[in-house]
């Protein structure tokens, strides 16, 4: 991790033509991020790094996403980008992709590509191992709840057994 004072912090000018060059070259981004990125700090000659412009770029979308802000996002102009690339991406992965459009000659079948290839964000992981929790636990309870009538039944049919041997010694 980079020390405080070291860090390059981010202006808005630079993020903004980042991303522009990003949405202009979306095909680029969407196909291989990486490079992309490495693209974008050629091509802007900016002082950074391919993965540290991925991971402001990650960053942002995720905050977008989940509807969150940064102070870097606070600008309409880097929000707006950061949707666009964001609507893009979704479009691409939902649009159907045919084999056949790549000069391809085959008779297979068009591939529908519709992985999210976005690791799932700490929120989603959260979320999803604490519903398995919930369930875990509901599921302890109802077994519980079921071992609890099964005692209680035995214990009444044992009662009323041992009522019925007494008011048979009773008679005699």
């Amino acid at each position: 991790m980079p020390r405080a004072d070291k860090m390059n912090r981010w202006e808005t000018g630079e993020l903004i033509n980042v991303l522009k060059f990003i949405n202009d070259n979306f095909e680029l981004w969407y196909n291989n991020h990486h490079e992309a990125c490495e693209e974008a700090v050629k091509a802007l000659n900016i002082n950074r790094d391919a993965r540290s412009v991925y991971t402001k770029i990650n960053n942002l979308s995720q905050f977008v996403e989940d509807k969150r802000c940064k102070p870097s996002c606070d600008d309409k102009r880097v929000r707006d980008l950061i949707k666009d690339i964001l609507k893009k991406t979704k479009e691409r992965r939902n649009r159907g992709y045919n084999i056949n459009d790549n000069c391809f000659k085959t008779e297979t079948k068009p591939i529908k590509i519709t992985p999210n290839n976005r690791p799932p964000s700490f929120a989603e992981k959260v979320r999803r191992l604490t519903d398995e929790k919930i369930q875990q636990e509901q599921d302890k309870i109802k077994r519980i709840v079921e071992i609890e009538s099964e005692i209680y039944r035995t214990i009444k049919d044992k009662n009323d057994m041992i009522n019925n041997k007494f008011e048979e010694l009773k008679k005699i």
